[in-house]
Parts: C-alpha cells; structure tokens; sequence
C-alpha cells in the first residue's frame, strides 16, 4: 500500500492509499466490506515510525499494511496533518494496470494516534530515510509475516527495544566519517 496528497472533497488536500491487488480478488471484496485495523507507533531515540494495518472483510488475503514516516522527504509533515485532521480516509484499489477500480472510504480511525505521533516526531526533530528503513527492517525480521505482526500488535505484544542494540564503532574511512549507526 502507497499513499500520496491528493485533491479531496471540497479542494482540501487528502492523503489517500492505494492498494495494488489483482482485479480479480478486488472484485470479490464487497463495495461495504467490514474492516479491522491496528495500528502502532515504533519510536526509538532517534527515530518515530507510524504503522497500521487494515483488514477488509475479515479476510487475510485483503490485509494490507502502511509505514508513514513524517520526515518523508516529498510532504510528508503534510501527509501526517492531513492524516490527523481528516474524518475519512480512502483507500483506492488498483488493478495490475494501475486502473483504479474500487474506492473505500472508512472513518479515520488513525487520527488520534497520527496526532500523538506528530507530537512524539516534533519532539525527536529529523531523521535519515535509511533510520526509518532500519527500524522497518527490524520489525519485519521479528515479524516475519502480516499475521504474526497484525497478531502482536492487537494482542498489544509488541515489542521493541531499539536503545538496547549494541552500537557500532565509528570507523574513520579516508575522508568519511561513519555516522553512529545500530544492527538490527
């Protein structure tokens, strides 16, 4: 799942996701499908990723995922805003051609916790892409598969301990100097 700002309703700016899914499972989903989500804030010291998952109709073949990052370099403090001002939020389905054909539209049910993580990246300032792809990573390799993550965070049995990964030398490479970084 994508997400860009788009003009929405009335002209307002809109961030909407775009789901890819073979037209032949997007045209099995209901136009009012059920929908279940979960949603987390990863933070460390350094770095705050956001992250949901939606699940339509009850189905883990229409489970999809998102990581927001809002010091995404193209809108994204603009993306968040939306995201923790807006009532709705639409997911617009594409088939394999990029052709959209289905649109749903649900309540916002990020806006709470997208205010909270606003709040939380203000206070951490900027971060590099790749230190958001780190944390990314780390979750993905704790949670190998959307039912395992989807299951922990429900279960609200996440866990995540970035600060106690052992840190790496910084190494004088010629002119370079290494940034502190983190294996995960």
């Amino acid at each position: 799942m994508i997400f860009a700002n788009t003009e929405g309703k009335e002209g307002q700016d809109e961030t909407v996701f775009y789901i890819r899914d073979d037209e032949k499972y997007i045209d099995k989903l209901p136009d009012k499908p059920s929908y279940e989500i979960v949603k987390h804030i990863f933070s460390s010291k350094n770095v705050c990723a956001f992250f949901f998952m939606v699940r339509f109709g009850g189905h883990n073949d229409y489970l999809y995922d998102a990581w927001v990052n809002y010091n995404l370099i193209y809108d994204g403090h603009k993306l968040c805003k939306n995201l923790a001002n807006h009532d709705t939020v639409r997911f617009i389905f594409v088939n394999e051609y990029g052709r959209a054909v289905k649109i749903i539209e649900t309540i916002n049910f990020m806006k709470d916790k997208m205010k909270d993580y606003i709040k939380i990246s203000e206070e951490k300032g900027f971060w590099e892409m790749y230190q958001f792809d780190n944390v990314k990573k780390y979750i993905y390799q704790k949670y190998p598969t959307g039912k395992e993550l989807w299951s922990a965070i429900k279960d609200k049995k996440v866990k995540y301990k970035i600060n106690d990964l052992p840190e790496v030398k910084t190494k004088n490479t010629g002119n370079i100097q290494a940034k502190k970084v983190y294996y995960f």
